[in-house]
């Protein structure tokens, strides 16, 4: 695995990570 793909992958996490946030943020706001 290159740099370039576990960069990605990380990436990848992150972004879903703030999805499943944005999604539970705005599905029950506090």
């Amino acid at each position: 695995m290159t740099h370039f793909s576990a960069g990605g992958l990380v990436l990848a996490v992150v972004v879903a990570a703030l999805k499943l946030l944005v999604g539970v943020l705005v599905d029950c706001p506090v």
